[in-house]
């Protein structure tokens, strides 16, 4: 037998080793029955085992910004007639060193005030634009056109200083951000906070969109909620995207909705017709969050 899978990790830009992990395998048999051999089944030119041994080398360097996992296939072989066979998995991970210097560019940032009201001043973050993981940023040169309600501070955290807002409110920031180890870049981050009403809130309808959260935020909050809008057929001032979440699937995107006037049922309804008419694949509606985690209600 051999174990079911092994698991390893090797530094980005670090030399070839020549040991990364050992792998083994046990037969009962004697004689050739009970000698194993080893091999690889797919190496992508990155690795080799050695057959007698087991033992895992790494043969070039790494870089995770363009593959951070690897899932080696591993033969187990007796020396018997006929030949027998175990397998099992090696996983590399790649880990990440800060070797890429930050690229700035645009961000934007989308918050939602119930009844005008923020329940924190946190919002987002810049990342500078950088391909690395785990980086620490630092910003610098804040500009702000709402200034004294909305900045970046040294952390390159986004704060809202207001917490009473009287209708939406869009405001544009530019700070001069680095990785702490490369030069400082130009970031430019667009902050929109957006009032929703208590009964929306009580009324929203989550679905799961074929979509990462990412590439729906790239889509933009306004023009976002004008597609919700015109598929369904109501004004996109009456709408509202209230949270965009991964989903549990991993590769989609949950994103709650709600229309002024409209209860969940007629949400519900009003989507189920207009499927057809959406250009994002809607995966399922509506999601109970409920049925993938814990939820609480006022019967507890």
């Amino acid at each position: 037998p051999i174990s079911t899978i092994y698991a390893t990790k090797v530094v980005e830009n670090s030399p070839p080793a020549g040991f990364l992990i050992e792998v083994r395998a046990s037969d009962p048999d004697t004689g050739d029955g009970g000698v194993v051999t080893y091999a690889l089944e797919s190496a992508a030119g990155m690795f080799s085992l050695n057959s007698s041994t087991g033992i895992l080398s790494s043969l070039s360097y790494f870089d995770r910004e363009a593959r951070s996992l690897y899932d080696l296939s591993v033969l187990a072989i007796d020396g018997g007639s006929p030949r027998l066979t175990g397998s099992t998995v090696i996983r590399v991970a790649v880990v990440d060193v800060n070797d890429n210097p930050s690229r700035g560019g645009q961000k934007r940032i989308d918050a939602v005030a119930v009844d005008g009201r923020l329940g924190f001043n946190q919002i987002g973050y810049v990342n500078a634009g950088d391909p690395d993981t785990g980086d620490s940023f630092h910003c610098r040169d804040v500009k702000s056109s709402w200034p004294g309600e909305v900045t970046i501070d040294e952390n390159c955290t986004v704060i809202l200083t207001s917490f009473d807002l009287k209708s939406d409110v869009v405001a544009t920031l530019q700070t001069m951000a680095t990785d702490q180890v490369h030069p400082y870049v130009d970031c430019n981050v667009t902050v929109g906070v957006h009032r929703v009403s208590g009964s929306e809130i009580d009324t929203f309808v989550v679905i799961e969109i074929d979509e990462t959260p990412e590439a729906l935020l790239n889509i933009g909050y306004e023009k976002l909620r004008k597609i919700f809008a015109d598929c369904l057929d109501t004004s996109d001032s009456r709408l509202q995207v209230i949270s965009i979440t991964l989903s549990k699937r991993g590769t989609g995107a949950y994103v709650a909705l709600a229309v002024d006037g409209w209860t969940n049922d007629l949400l519900v309804s009003k989507l189920s017709q207009s499927l057809v008419k959406f250009p994002l694949h809607i995966l399922s509606l509506p999601v109970d969050l409920c049925v993938d985690e814990s939820c609480r209600n006022s019967g507890e």
